[in-house]
């Protein structure tokens, strides 16, 4: 169906996505030019402003519409985590850490199975010295699911800050070894601390 502007939408935020596989050079074009036309097929789908809103700062480093477009978005869907959890992220991103924390709860609060929400959360709330608050919230994510390798980078993160260099290198090669990273390069990035040490 080429009128299925929700598919655009998707499809913007698919190839907005490093995961995509594809270049910046390439995944940023064909991700403005699918939200385009979701927006240009459905000026009032929220997932159109969403994705134009992500693309906005993520390929053009225009933070003054990816905020007009985010909160588009939630005018037309005020409760869709993802949504939330995007404009938090844009909180983050223009140093707007109290509000951040406080949007990443309510995207958390309305899916609490959002990794995104809860790994966000947890980064900010450590950055912040909130280190317990975020060792509860990512250890309920990793019930949730023990191979969320994006709350396994952020546990490695909040045990670095502990001091417990060890563990997090070991928790931060786990998720390595989750999202497919060779295995030699994890024995390699293995060695090379128990010779030097984190810096090495």
């Amino acid at each position: 169906d080429p009128e299925f502007s929700l598919a655009f939408s998707g499809l913007a935020v698919a190839y907005a996505s490093a995961t995509s596989g594809l270049a910046p050079k390439t995944r940023y074009p064909l991700a403005k030019a699918a939200a385009d036309r979701a927006l240009a097929l459905a000026p009032e789908l929220a997932e159109a402003h969403a994705a134009r809103s992500l693309i906005a700062y993520k390929a053009d480093w225009d933070w003054d519409l990816a905020e007009r477009e985010n909160l588009r978005a939630l005018e037309l869907a005020p409760n869709d985590s993802e949504t939330v959890r995007m404009y938090a992220e844009l909180l983050t991103l223009r140093g707007r850490f109290d509000q951040a924390i406080a949007t990443f709860r309510q995207a958390l609060a309305l899916d609490q199975y959002s990794i995104g929400a809860r790994t966000n959360l947890a980064a900010l709330l450590i950055h912040a010295g909130k280190v317990a608050e975020a060792r509860e919230i990512l250890e309920a994510g990793l019930r949730q699911d023990p191979t969320a390798w994006m709350a396994l980078r952020s546990l490695a993160a909040l045990l670095e800050a502990e001091g417990r260099d060890d563990e997090s290198i070991e928790t931060d090669l786990k998720a390595k070894q989750i999202v497919g990273d060779p295995d030699e390069e994890i024995a390699t990035l293995r060695e090379a601390y128990r010779r030097g040490g984190r810096t090495g």
